[in-house]
């Protein structure tokens, strides 16, 4: 939001009309007027009712909204609340009783938003300026919040999944068999080529033998990437995103590692 010429209600129309998608804004900018120049320095919080502001990114303030603040936060809540009653009665009998949008539970709308979310029937929008860090914060929360963990989508592997409540996705007929989907590489001057990998069932281990399009392939060290900088783990979880420092695997492969040390027999469609 704090490039020139950057426009937030334009951004959410494109959004509606390239992704056929109906949109749930939860937030929405705040500018502070520098001058002649208006400045990008925080975010109207639609969910919790709140104004976010960031001193140039270090110091933040939570404020409650009040003027031209709470008129855009009340119109954009009422949008919020009347495209979250499509998917959830419970947003719609909480209104009934009220008849206030304000006084919904913020609970109740951060659970309708999730549910939605889930089930496709639309796409939650936040803002921000990652460079100033300004609304950063909100936006790792909505992702905490509303986004789907590996146990809630099926991923479409061309395999037989079954949902074990505590270690998540497994493959049928084999638990100790272990599925990752290699979605990027990049080629590192000191590393070599870097295959950033997403487990979804079991986990994959340093040192060992993965297999790809049923053939082996050594692996060694494993890391999990801070920004540039690597850490090595032992081991990377469902869940995880992590990377293979290897030359034998392209984007879009998937990867096969059993944690017995013992190749599979369970057939996969490749």
């Amino acid at each position: 939001m704090d490039r020139e010429g950057a426009g937030y209600g334009r951004t959410v129309k494109e959004i509606v009309a390239k992704l056929g998608t109906k949109v749930l804004l939860c937030n929405v900018p705040l500018f502070s007027t520098v001058g002649r120049q208006p400045r990008f320095t925080g975010v109207l919080d639609v969910v919790n009712q709140k104004v976010i502001r960031w001193d140039e990114g270090d110091k933040v303030s939570v404020e409650e909204p009040e003027g031209d603040s709470l008129a855009e936060i009340t119109k954009c809540r009422e949008s919020l609340v009347e495209t979250l009653g499509e998917v959830d009665e419970a947003v719609v009998d909480a209104f009934l009783e009220t008849e206030d949008y304000m006084k919904i539970p913020n609970d109740l709308i951060q659970r309708a938003i999730r549910k939605s979310t889930l089930e496709n029937h639309a796409v939650p929008v936040l803002c921000g300026a990652s460079f100033k860090n300004i609304g950063v914060q909100p936006l790792m929360d909505a992702v905490n919040s509303y986004l789907p963990s590996p146990v809630d989508i099926t991923p479409d592997l061309n395999t037989d999944l079954v949902l074990n409540k505590e270690n998540g996705f497994q493959v049928k007929g084999n638990d100790k068999l272990s599925i990752a989907l290699a979605f990027k590489v990049t080629t590192d001057p000191i590393r070599g080529v870097m295959v950033f990998v997403r487990v979804y069932t079991g986990k994959l281990v340093s040192n060992s033998t993965i297999y790809v399009h049923g053939e082996p392939v050594k692996i060694g060290k494993l890391l999990i990437m801070n920004a540039n900088v690597p850490q090595e783990v032992s081991e990377i979880t469902a869940g995880n995103i992590g990377v293979i420092v290897s030359d034998k695997i392209k984007t879009g492969d998937t990867i096969l590692f059993n944690t017995q040390r013992r190749r599979s027999k369970t057939q996969i469609s490749w």
